[in-house]
């Protein structure tokens, strides 16, 4: 095995440790706790699974806390316990996107709160996240499309050919449990 490989192999495993362990040192310090009656439930520990899966695919600290912002809030108000698909759904739409494209999508819930209460809005979305966050327009385009495949971002054709997009209903639903500090 090649040194690059090898040092490339050490990093994921350190990586992978770090990230594991600090779910479980939630658990210990009971910042996250799950009682016996609930470890009978699938629901609880198919949720912490795949959530421990999607921790360990985050490729950056940002999108690592937003992940584990999105469990910590889906345990307490109880959504793992009431709609634990809706729960799967929504982590596997989280998890496949990049940090970049959830920059791209919290921008695009910002632009549609700042047209909501001022109609004299002259520019479009892309123009918007383009000098929020310096993506390239191009790029901001590309997003849009990945953004549409998650279902977390609709589109509606309007007058003239042109295509406006808005966060789904989903989005709505998820981002009511992250925090999203990082992007401001």
């Amino acid at each position: 095995m090649s040194a690059a490989l090898k040092s490339a192999k050490a990093l994921y495993d350190i990586r992978s440790n770090y990230k594991q362990n600090q779910l479980l040192e939630l658990l210990k310090k009971g910042e996250l706790s799950i009682n016996d009656s609930e470890v009978k439930y699938n629901k609880i520990i198919s949720a912490i699974i795949v959530t421990q899966e999607a921790l360990e695919r985050a490729n950056c600290e940002e999108k690592f806390e937003i992940l584990m912002s999105f469990y910590m809030a889906s345990t307490t108000s109880k959504l793992i316990d009431e709609d634990p698909d809706f729960y799967h759904e929504a982590l596997a739409a989280l998890s496949n996107l990049s940090f970049r494209e959830l920059t791209v999508l919290y921008h695009l819930d910002e632009y549609q709160k700042i047209v909501s209460h001022h109609s004299e809005i002259n520019y479009k979305p892309e123009d918007y996240i383009a000098e929020k966050t310096h993506i390239l327009i191009d790029d901001v385009y590309a997003l849009f499309h990945k953004l549409l495949s998650s279902g977390l971002v609709i589109q509606c054709p309007l007058m003239g050919g042109y295509v406006r997009v808005y966060t789904s209903p989903i989005f709505s639903r998820i981002q009511r449990l992250i925090t999203y500090d990082y992007f401001k």
